[in-house]
């Protein structure tokens, strides 16, 4: 079978939940301040929390500039550089993606190793999985995200503007649920 098929199942044998992780974000997402009502502003929080706790700086990157992907984090300079061209909304999703990077290698590991994942392709690759999924987790609290999609009749615009989250992003957490 394919790495990718592997993962699929994998996560579909979790039912795509993952208790620790959830856990992990939500101290991690209060550390960061993004516990202080909506989530506007929530990459300016990110931002602010990469450098403060982490030494990262946070460079947008003009379209014109050589940048070869939307995204590129640089260990040496301790730089994570975002295209312009990245809505605010995945802006959000690649600073909390880079947080979960730095603070969810324990949880992760932990969570395929209890698993028995030996393959280094498929470990590769679940743990990019995980990774999104802490980052989603972060944005989008289980109970607080699972409250307001029932309080606002899962209204996808809605929670779209409440958790600063793309359409992408919320009907993927709101599959998840």
């Amino acid at each position: 079978r394919l790495p990718v098929e592997i993962v699929s199942d994998f996560l579909q044998d979790n039912k795509n939940y993952f208790h620790q992780i959830e856990l992990s974000s939500e101290l991690v997402r209060k550390n960061a301040g993004l516990d202080d009502g909506h989530n506007i502003g929530s990459g300016l929080k990110l931002t602010n929390y990469l450098k403060t706790k982490h030494n990262v700086s946070v460079e947008i990157l003009p379209a014109s500039e050589e940048l070869k992907s939307v995204r590129r984090f640089e260990k040496k300079s301790n730089k994570l550089q975002l295209s312009e061209m990245l809505t605010y909304t995945s802006r959000n999703f690649h600073l909390a993606y880079q947080v979960a990077f730095l603070e969810s290698e324990d949880v992760i590991d932990e969570i395929i190793n209890e698993n028995n994942v030996e393959s280094n392709e498929v470990k590769a690759l679940l743990k990019i999985s995980l990774l999104n999924y802490y980052a989603s987790a972060m944005l989008m609290p289980y109970d607080d995200f699972l409250n307001n999609a029932k309080k606002n009749k899962y209204d996808v615009e809605i929670l779209m503007h409440h958790y600063a989250c793309s359409f992408e992003q919320v009907t993927h957490r709101l599959t998840n649920l």
